[in-house]
């Protein structure tokens, strides 16, 4: 093998993943990559199967994210790792003003007014209903994860968490 392994995208939605399968086929750069249908409650995959586990902005959207966050852990092999990335707020300061404002009345009015859809304010509402880093920490770790940590991106706009499957 020339040291790059394969990497799996997962989804539920077939269009979701056929959209994934072009856009990667115009980035792969002799990179494997396999796209497969699958609920993320429910891997379609062995235990110990992978290096790494990641989702992106998308835990959130998944119904019982503790139940997702354990299954991420059982198919990732001893001393993988787990990497949540998502969306959060910054901690405090005038940052977070500034960017609560933005994020929960101007984004979503300038979103349904270029995309008349509302999925910008349904963005919002999710983002507020998601647990703070700490307490996504806390889920890692009580999904059996060791090494938990958080990095925040972006002045906590989004943070980064990671745990490694002991």
């Amino acid at each position: 093998m020339n040291g790059q392994g394969l990497v799996v995208g997962v989804d539920f939605s077939g269009p979701m993943l056929r959209l994934g399968a072009r856009k990667a086929a115009l980035r792969a750069e002799g990179r494997r990559i396999a796209f497969v249908e699958g609920d993320g409650l429910r891997l379609p995959f062995p235990d110990g199967c992978f290096d790494l586990a990641a989702v992106a902005f998308g835990l959130r959207n998944i119904v019982d994210c503790r139940a997702a966050i354990r299954e991420m852990a059982r198919v990732t092999r001893p001393r993988g790792k787990v990497a949540v990335l998502e969306f959060s707020f910054p901690p405090r300061g005038p940052i977070r003003y500034v960017y609560l404002a933005y994020f929960l009345f101007v984004l979503p009015w300038i979103g349904n007014l270029v995309s008349r859809s509302h999925a910008y304010c349904y963005l919002s509402r999710s983002v507020r209903a998601w647990p703070e880093p700490d307490e996504l920490t806390a889920m890692m770790r009580e999904a059996g994860l060791s090494e938990v940590h958080c990095r925040p991106l972006t002045f906590g706009i989004a943070c980064l968490h990671i745990g490694v499957h002991p």
